[in-house]
């Protein structure tokens, strides 16, 4: 089924994406983990992807499955990814932090919860937007973490009077180097 509206997804209807929407939710409860990943992996991509399936199988708590589409669907609304980075674990953040374009709202949450790893990868994240407060949590934080300061510091969005309290609190590597 899945290699049927892959092959077709460009030409189908909302209709028709609709119906294969319904039935692969239903299948999709009943097969194995390596399975419901390589939909995943499979969906990721597709513009049209059945909208149910791909929640889904971003609410999924195992990763393999989850993290195609958080990184890439487009079909996830902001609310979806901001109640996964609310609920879900640390690799399920990680994957939402690579996503191109993510809003001040996910970033927030993201900054909030998410280890230094999830940090880092967001404010590498040149298409993510980062509200003052995001950038002030990541300063704060940059403070311990050298690698991190200077992917804050390289941001050409940072507010002008937190990146001098970002060179501030750098040690003198960091501050040499941005």
């Amino acid at each position: 089924i899945t290699t049927l509206f892959v092959a077709g997804a460009n030409r189908f209807t909302d209709e028709h994406v609709g119906l294969f929407d319904d039935v692969l939710c239903q299948l999709v409860m009943e097969i194995e983990t390596k399975a419901r990943a390589e939909l995943s992996r499979r969906m990721a991509s597709i513009a049209n992807a059945p909208i149910e399936l791909v929640r889904q199988l971003a609410h999924d708590n195992d990763i393999s499955v989850a993290g195609p589409v958080l990184q890439q669907s487009a079909r996830l609304a902001e609310s979806d990814l901001v109640d996964i980075a609310e609920t879900k674990g640390q690799a399920h953040l990680h994957a939402i932090s690579s996503r191109q374009g993510i809003g001040e709202a996910i970033t927030d949450v993201l900054v909030r919860r998410g280890n230094d790893e999830v940090a880092r990868s967001v404010a590498d994240n040149s298409s993510a937007r980062l509200s003052n407060d995001a950038f002030s949590a990541l300063v704060n934080r940059a403070e311990k973490d050298g690698v991190l300061a200077e992917k804050v510091g390289r941001r050409p969005d940072i507010p002008s009077h937190l990146f001098r309290e970002l060179l501030m609190r750098a040690t003198e590597v960091v501050q040499r180097r941005l």
